[in-house]
């Protein structure tokens, strides 16, 4: 753990005085202690995975980072991986399944792995226009950042205009998973996305199973259009990817095109007054 933040949790802010050293951490009043023989036990298999972690397998041009709270340059890479292997109309992934950018140069299975550290299975779903909107504005509230996608370009209220919401599983609360930020849904080429039209989503099986509020809107789809391992493990996923398209990030080939982004956000106060006009007429 950190020794000023007493956990380990480095995506929080830290302290005034810094996050400290590394220290070990308790475990019922006892500091915790590397056991030799488990450390014996486990040698080769360290040893053997080490030579795993340095493996090559890819180069980025420049730097892939990633942020939360728009359009991410990892996020569009791994959504663009999820979307070849499970041959799909689109796909999306949750930005916090997205741990660490990638830096520049040779990419090691080391850096993929810290930046993809979940076992998450590739997974699909079939869903009409209308199930759609309603899945893409649950995952682009805001509420957990804004999950990269692949196949679609959205048009999104901005974080500091007040969005509208509606209570979509009827507790009696108004939780962040329901604020309405989506203006816009169009598939990459610009044609609009229709509601009684069948589309193919990649994504997560994390996702597919509730996480990060997906339970209600998964409870509304039948679990016929639903395929949970359809593409193997994410990490995998990406790492042949990276194979069959380095170099990355190229300033030809930039991970982020200015001229065609994914995730486009308005802070026009007319945007926030038409918002506030359709509240009225429900």
């Amino acid at each position: 753990m950190f020794e000023n933040q007493g956990d380990c949790n480095g995506e929080k802010p830290a302290p005034k005085d810094g996050r400290g050293s590394l220290v070990r951490n308790y475990f019922h009043g006892r500091k915790i202690h590397p056991d030799s023989a488990i450390e014996k036990l486990l040698e080769p298999y360290f040893k053997k995975s080490e030579v795993i972690k340095k493996t090559i397998v890819g180069t980025a041009a420049r730097a892939i980072d990633h942020q939360r709270f728009k359009e991410s340059e990892l996020g569009n890479l791994v959504s663009d991986a999820i979307r070849l292997e499970a041959k799909t109309d689109f796909a999306l992934v949750n930005s916090g399944g997205l741990r660490a950018p990638l830096e520049s140069g040779p990419l090691t299975y080391e850096a993929v792995f810290r930046s993809l550290p979940f076992d998450n299975a590739i997974a699909t779903l079939k869903l009409t226009g209308r199930e759609l909107k309603l899945l893409l504005r649950i995952t682009e509230s805001g509420s957990r950042g804004f999950a990269p996608v692949s196949g679609l370009t959205l048009k999104l209220l901005d974080t500091s205009v007040d969005a509208s919401s509606t209570d979509l599983n009827g507790n009696g609360k108004i939780e962040p998973w329901e604020i309405n930020r989506l203006l816009e849904t169009k598939s990459q080429d610009g044609s609009p996305i229709k509601d009684d039209q069948t589309y193919t989503l990649g994504t997560v099986d994390f996702l597919l199973v509730g996480g990060d509020d997906f339970s209600w809107f998964m409870s509304q789809i039948p679990k016929d259009r639903v395929q949970l391992n359809t593409g193997g493990i994410l990490r995998e996923t990406v790492v042949k990817y990276l194979a069959q398209i380095s170099p990355v990030n190229t300033s030809e080939k930039p991970l982020i095109d200015p001229a065609h982004l994914r995730l486009n956000f308005q802070k026009s106060k007319k945007i926030k007054k038409e918002i506030g006009h359709r509240r009225k007429r429900r």
